[in-house]
C-alpha cells in the first residue's frame, strides 16, 4: 500500500488495478476497450485508475492513459508480480479465454477437460463472470467489503 499512497493514490479514495498486459498478441485486447472502462469507472464512480504491467506493456499502459482522458497512476515496469497480487482483490480460477481456444486448436482440448473435470460447478468460467465479481465490488453493494479475496472459481479452492 506505501507504493500507492507514494504515487499520490488516496487510499481513502475507490481504486481499480487494471492490468491489460499480455504477452500472447492472441490474449490482448484493444486499448480503447480498457480506456472506455477506466473513464467510465472514474466519470460515474469516481474511482482512481492504476495501470500496472511489465516492461514490455508500457506502451499498452501509455495507449491507455493517453486515450482514457481521465488522471492514472501507472506502475509500468515498475511492480513485480507479488506487488501487484497483493493489491488484487478478484482470484479467478478456470475462465474460458482465447488462450483456451490456442489449448483447444493445438491438441490440448483433453487437458483442458481434465482441469475442468476438478472444478466442483463441472465447467470453466466465463470472462463476465469475472467481470460481474468485479462491477460488484464497484458498486455500492460492496461499500463496506474492504481488504479480502474473492475467489470466483466455480468452488475450486473449496474442493
Amino acid at each position: 500500500m506505501e507504493i500507492l499512497h507514494y504515487h499520490g493514490v488516496n487510499l481513502r479514495n475507490h481504486w481499480l488495478i487494471m492490468h491489460p498486459g499480455a504477452t500472447a498478441p492472441s490474449r490482448r485486447y484493444p486499448v480503447e476497450g480498457f480506456a472506455e472502462v477506466a473513464r467510465r469507472l472514474h466519470r460515474d464512480n469516481g474511482y482512481q485508475i492504476i495501470l500496472t504491467g511489465s516492461e514490455e506493456d508500457k506502451p499498452i499502459l501509455e495507449g491507455i492513459r493517453e486515450t482514457c482522458g481521465v488522471p492514472t497512476v501507472t506502475f509500468g515496469g515498475m511492480t513485480n508480480i507479488e506487488q501487484v497480487a497483493a493489491l488484487i482483490a478478484i482470484c479467478p480460477g478456470l475462465i474460458w479465454t482465447p488462450m483456451a481456444d490456442e489449448m483447444v486448436a493445438a491438441g490440448q482440448g483433453d487437458a483442458l477437460k481434465g482441469m475442468e473435470k476438478m472444478i466442483p460447478m463441472g465447467r470453466v468460467g466465463r470472462p463476465e463472470e469475472i467481470a460481474s465479481a468485479v462491477l460488484w465490488l464497484c458498486s455500492d453493494a460492496a461499500s463496506y467489503v474492504t481488504g479480502q479475496s474473492i475467489s470466483v472459481d466455480g468452488g475450486f479452492v473449496m474442493r
